[in-house]
């Protein structure tokens, strides 16, 4: 099983490491969170770009949620930013290969992977705007094994 508070904090603390101030992420970690059945690495390649996202086009806090996922066996993570957020006319196209929220870097396929291992887990993926206005990615993996999987 993935201990996903403990990725969230080792994502962070790289990040940290790597000369960012510890105050730029808030982490809430809810209890009860289910044991999570998924590939470690995959989990890692999925919080790795979203907090790299998040550090890099958004702006002030980023925050990071883990808890239990409603109506489902599984936790769900939530990494929100108080940048300017994406349009909502893009929306609809951020997980599509090749999409770019901006000229700063990247290939525009990291979004569209992220799917594509969360899905591949059996969970589901969301953007919208967080409180502040900044982006708000929402992914949740089951807790079994997927259907395919077994």
């Amino acid at each position: 099983p993935v201990d996903m508070p403990a990725a969230v904090r080792r994502h962070v603390g790289a990040h940290v490491a790597a000369g960012l101030a510890a105050d730029r992420f808030e982490v809430a970690v809810a209890p009860g969170l289910p044991a999570l059945w998924a590939d470690p690495d995959k989990v890692d390649q999925i919080l790795g770009n979203l907090l790299e996202n998040a550090v890099r086009h958004g702006e002030g806090t980023v925050t990071i949620e883990v808890e239990p996922a409603c109506g489902a066996e599984g936790t769900a993570v939530t990494v929100s930013d108080e940048g300017p957020g994406i349009p909502e006319d893009s929306m609809p196209r951020v997980f599509t290969r090749f999409w770019r929220g901006s000229k700063r870097g990247g290939t525009g396929l990291g979004l569209y992977i992220v799917k594509g291992i969360v899905e591949a887990h059996g969970g589901t993926i969301d953007i919208g705007r967080a409180p502040g206005g900044g982006a708000r990615f929402r992914f949740t993996l089951p807790a079994a094994v997927p259907a395919h999987m077994a």
